[in-house]
Formats: structure tokens, sequence, C-alpha cells
């Protein structure tokens, strides 16, 4: 997992908003089929129109167990006067109305997991867009649910896709959270306390682009893991992670030398000219997207 781009979010927009902004620069940048992945959060429609407009971008969307989608209509009968119907029957997640069309098992590393899809649903305030869903559920050995709640996948896409390809797509976005914890425990990403805008985007920037220099290092850098550490997976070797890359750069990185200067031997600063007082940092208001409740209170006589 690498960052493709840094954003600086807009407080003004919802996470919904940026999120769907975001496909569409993606899109327009790389025109080659992808699936974006989403958690629970963008389960909606603010986030979900976007992908009427797109061919080749397709959404995998986490659902919660209390959304509620829609059956496609009947056909309008002949004849019959008024608009036609927009919903069919409801399809409650947490008691799906009818079975499911397509269903199925299949072990992942040493787990068993259970699938079923249900095709033609659609959101209410989204009724044109189709989608399936697919409800994900982790299995004992002796075929109990390991979880008391299965995991529902919203996907937008086309349904010959392979259900197996779909849970395994969405178990790979965990490496986005991997992602930004070694960004912030490893890279410093939230170290600049610097009052200048420009100044903490370029440090952002800087952050990732040391984590694409560790990958791309990975396989110049000496192994150093200690013996306990495994080297194999699957019967297969396991890659350096990018904890022990960064352990091992400064090995690699030395020898190599550097185009700048060298740094210029200087005696002791001035420091602050006497009687200078700086200005005090510019402070600025919290900004709370959710929306507060006020609590009526009712006097009694």
């Amino acid at each position: 997992m690498a960052p493709y781009d840094t954003l600086r979010i807009d407080p003004a927009l919802s996470d919904s908003q940026v999120g769907s902004q975001q496909v569409k620069e993606l899109a327009e940048r790389n025109p080659k089929p992808k699936v974006v992945v989403e958690d629970s959060l963008y389960g909606n429609h603010v986030f979900l129109a976007i992908f009427l407009l797109l061919q080749n971008t397709f959404a995998l969307v986490r659902m919660r167990s209390t959304n509620v989608l829609y059956e496609q209509p009947e056909p309008r009968q002949p004849g019959k006067k008024g608009a036609p119907k927009k919903h069919g029957a409801r399809f409650q997640l947490s008691d799906p109305a009818r079975a499911a069309e397509t269903e199925e098992t299949f072990l992942l590393g040493s787990q068993t997991v259970h699938l079923r899809a249900w095709k033609g649903l659609h959101l209410k305030k989204l009724p044109k867009l189709i989608v399936m869903l697919l409800r994900v559920e982790f299995l004992k050995p002796d075929g109990q649910p390991r979880y008391k709640q299965p995991m529902w996948l919203l996907w937008t896409g086309p349904t010959q896709v392979p259900l197996q390809e779909l849970c395994q797509m969405y178990l790979w976005r965990f490496a986005i959270e991997h992602l930004f914890r070694f960004l912030k425990q490893n890279l410093g990403l939230n170290t600049s306390r610097s009052n200048d805008l420009v100044a903490t985007q370029q440090w952002m920037w800087m952050c990732a682009l040391a984590y694409w220099q560790l990958l791309l290092i990975r396989e110049l850098v000496e192994d150093a893991r200690p013996a306990w550490h495994p080297r194999f997976r699957h019967g297969k070797p396991k890659e350096l992670t990018p904890g022990q890359v960064q352990r091992a750069a400064l090995r690699f990185l030395v020898p190599l030398g550097t185009p700048a200067q060298a740094p210029k031997v200087v005696g002791k600063g001035t420091g602050r000219p006497k009687g200078y007082r700086p200005a005090p940092r510019m402070r600025y208001p919290v900004i709370k997207k959710a929306k507060s409740t006020q609590k009526q209170v009712t006097l009694s006589p």
C-alpha cells in the first residue's frame, strides 16, 4: 500500500463530498478499470452518486447492518396512469426478505468464509444505481459464525466478478490503517507544528515521498532480520516490511552520497535581536462538523 496523493480537506465539505471529488479526479487521471474500497462512513447516496457517471471505476463499500435497500419495482401495467414506481419491496440487511441468488464457501488462509450475494437492489435516494449486496461470514471449525454480526458489502460493478475476489478486495483495505500508523509513528506525519499551511502540506508530501523511497529500495537493502523473524509465508519468501527497510536504509543510502553541498561550519548564533517581540501565534476556531443537540429543560412549578 502506497500513497497516491495528499489533499487538505476543506472544513466546509463532508467526508462523502470529499471522497466523491477524489474518486472523480482519480478516474480522470487513470482510465484503467479500478475499484474504490471504502468503509461504512461512505455507504450513502452522496458518495455513491458519482459512480453513475463513471464507466471504469466501481465502488466496494461496507454497509451497516441497520441499512435498508429496495428491490426493483414491478413493471408498470400498460394504460395505468401516474408516475411509475421507483422502489419495490424493502430489503433490510438485518433480516433479508428473500434468499440469495449466489452462495459459496471458500478457505481464506486457515479460516472458512461463507458468502451470499443479492442482486438488483438500490438505495432509496439513488434508484438508478443498481447494486449487488454481499454478505460475508467467518465460520468456526464447527460451522458456527465467528462474529455476532456478518459483514455487508455493496458492489456497484459487474456481477460477473467472483465473490471471493470481492471479499479479498475489501480485506486489503485494512492495509490503509497500517500505512497511516507507520506514517505517524515512524515517519513523523504529525510532528509538524508549523502555522504555515504551505509548509504543512509540503511536510505531508515529504512523508509520503519518504514512504515511497522505502518501497523502492526494498529489494536493494540488506536483509538484516533477526533469526526469529519469519522469512516465508504460505511457502513463499516474505518481503521486508517498511519498518525493516527503514532500519536497514542508512547502510544503503550513506555510500550513495548526495548531490548537495556540505554544510558550512558556523559559530554560535546571535539569536534574536534585543527588544524583539514576536507576534503571538495566530489562533483559529475549532470546527465541529457534528450537529450539536440542545437539551430541552422543563421547569416544574
